[in-house]
């Protein structure tokens, strides 16, 4: 029985929509805005600028950031702020709150907390933050050789010309097609 394509594969193989003409960008960190002025809220703020220190620099060592990705790099980390201050606020006023009339309704933070939920899932889904959003991905080597998606198409396009390569002979920095398949196919593939 024929093991299950990855969605790499699918794409290399072409039983999937190949993805062409896609920028490539060179790998850089976006600067942090001051928090305090943007959210107005010194807590809001130690939030923001503690998820940035736990989140940029990881995203920035597996190269995936660039100077362009600041609006939603940002805009994930406001939402991560947001977040805990309508949880610390639902937290001090309850779940549930008197409404005009003298009965409990349901307390409005709790609907713009949602909102911010949303958000910041459609972030953590853009920005590959949960092991879910990264499974599509075409994540470079954190070695810094090809990544994952080429080396596939490395492969898939030695075989199409009768050469058997495999991922562990593209494994590492240190490797070396040379006499492995025809130079015009290297030239394409080189090491970053």
């Amino acid at each position: 029985m024929a093991r299950k394509l990855s969605t790499h594969e699918k794409d290399v193989r072409g039983s999937r929509a190949k993805r062409k003409n896609v920028p490539k960008l060179n790998p850089n960190t976006p600067r942090p805005p001051h928090w305090a002025d943007l959210l107005g809220d010194k807590q809001a703020a130690r939030d923001a600028a503690s998820w940035w220190r736990s989140t940029v620099p990881e995203l920035e060592r597996n190269g995936m950031l660039t100077r362009v990705d600041d609006v939603v790099v940002v805009e994930c980390a406001v939402c991560w702020a947001r977040v805990r201050q309508c949880e610390r606020e639902l937290g001090r006023t309850g779940l549930l709150i008197v409404g005009q009339k003298g009965n409990l309704v349901r307390n409005p933070v709790s609907l713009t907390l949602s909102s911010y939920r949303q958000s910041l899932k459609t972030y953590v889904q853009v920005l590959g933050l949960s092991p879910a959003a990264r499974q599509g991905m075409d994540m470079p080597d954190r070695g810094g050789g090809l990544a994952v998606h080429e080396k596939l198409a490395l492969i898939a396009a030695c075989e199409d010309r009768g050469i058997t390569v495999t991922l562990s002979d593209l494994a590492g920095d240190d490797w070396d097609l040379a006499g492995l398949v025809p130079d015009d196919l290297c030239n394409q593939y080189t090491r970053r």
